[in-house]
């Protein structure tokens, strides 16, 4: 019954570490999950992380029974929601979602991103108030169907003395409805993507925000993404 909001930059992997994370919560408490996927095709990426994380290999060097029997898995316990023109709206969204909770028993229902969303703001109504009418409707949805909802926004374009710098959750476009409203906030960070040309893994999660103290506190977590395993571990 709660709403959870993630942020960071573009490209600091946001997706990739929620993954992982919804995986976890899903595997150890045999939920069902529906992720509704803007940027991300389902097939083969997120596809691709799942099978990866369920049999903690590579999706390169499984054979097909392997990949026959994760995808057995996935089928069972994760729902996709694409839009068939790519416009999706917050109404379409919340349609889908509910139908994924009444007839799959979804517990968790993630928009990816939100940035992607049709905007159907009324014609006198201000960014502020329609960010602050969605916020509280996808509150009173998590409510009302007994489910997690989580939203991942990119930031509003900053320039790139603060991109070095992670952003807060008021730095999304649509003013402090994000931090007030939600109930969670996360940040994740990467200090550095590139040092002479070498990838670097290493990541910050940042817990910005916690309503209630059974949620946790601020706080945060240092993280390295391990390529062999395709997976992130503590530091």
């Amino acid at each position: 019954k709660t709403l959870s909001l993630v942020t960071g930059h573009p490209g600091m992997g946001k997706t990739l570490l929620f993954g992982q994370l919804l995986f976890d919560l899903t595997k150890t408490y045999d939920l069902v999950t529906c992720i509704a996927s803007f940027e991300t095709r389902p097939k083969p990426h997120l596809r691709r992380q799942l099978r990866t994380l369920l049999t903690k290999t590579l999706e390169k060097d499984l054979s097909q029974e392997d990949k026959a029997a994760a995808d057995k898995w996935i089928n069972e316990r994760y729902l996709f929601l694409v839009h068939p023109e790519q416009r999706p709206t917050l109404e379409w969204f919340l349609d889908m979602a509910e139908i994924a909770v009444v007839r799959h028993g979804a517990r968790i229902i993630q928009a990816d991103p939100w940035n992607r969303l049709e905007a159907s703001r009324g014609r006198d109504e201000s960014e502020t108030e329609y960010i602050g009418r969605c916020l509280r409707t996808l509150h009173a949805f998590a409510h009302d169907m007994n489910c997690h909802v989580q939203v991942i926004a990119h930031p509003s374009k900053m320039d790139s003395t603060r991109r070095g710098t992670p952003p807060s959750l008021e730095d999304i476009s649509g003013s402090k409805h994000w931090d007030n409203v939600v109930d969670q906030g996360f940040v994740v960070h990467r200090p550095e993507l590139f040092d002479d040309g070498v990838r670097k893994t290493e990541a910050v999660l940042y817990h910005r925000k916690a309503r209630f103290e059974e949620l946790g506190y601020p706080c945060k977590f240092d993280l390295r993404y391990d390529l062999m395993t395709g997976a992130y571990v503590s530091l």
